[in-house]
């Protein structure tokens, strides 16, 4: 038998509020039925690429490895870097999508299955959407 969610207090400061979901679980205040899928049409990515010029300090070991690699692959110090970073983001963009999964499973412990299941499926695709997306050169 399902319950209905309950309602909402109203608050009288975003403090109060705080206070009140920090000590409350939202699973009893939302209908997981009644939710729809955001779009944010206004919000875009930033497709410029902006340079910043950062000085970082590098073990001398590691400043050789960088500097016969970028050799060996014709090119820059920098572009090396850079492309040691975008992997490495990307690895913790995946990571995270994994660990993602992993807690959701666990929120939906005693929940209809075929809820579960979409939603799950639907989380999924999304972090497979972020991993698939080309790296820009």
């Amino acid at each position: 038998m399902k319950r209905k969610p309950k309602t909402a207090p109203e608050f009288k400061s975003q403090d109060a509020e705080r206070r009140f979901w920090a000590t409350h679980d939202s699973a009893e205040y939302l209908d997981r039925k009644a939710a729809m899928a955001a779009r944010l049409p206004a919000l875009k990515r930033e497709t410029t690429a902006k340079p910043v010029r950062k000085l970082i300090s590098l073990p001398v070991t590691m400043a050789r490895y960088i500097d016969r690699t970028a050799r060996s692959e014709r090119k820059t110090f920098s572009d090396v870097v850079v492309a040691a970073l975008r992997d490495y983001r990307r690895e913790r963009v995946r990571a995270d999508a994994l660990d993602l999964t992993r807690r959701i499973g666990q929120t939906y412990a005693g929940v209809d299955p075929e809820i579960a299941e979409r939603e799950i499926a639907e989380a999924v695709a999304h972090a497979r959407k972020a991993i698939r997306k080309p790296a820009r050169r």
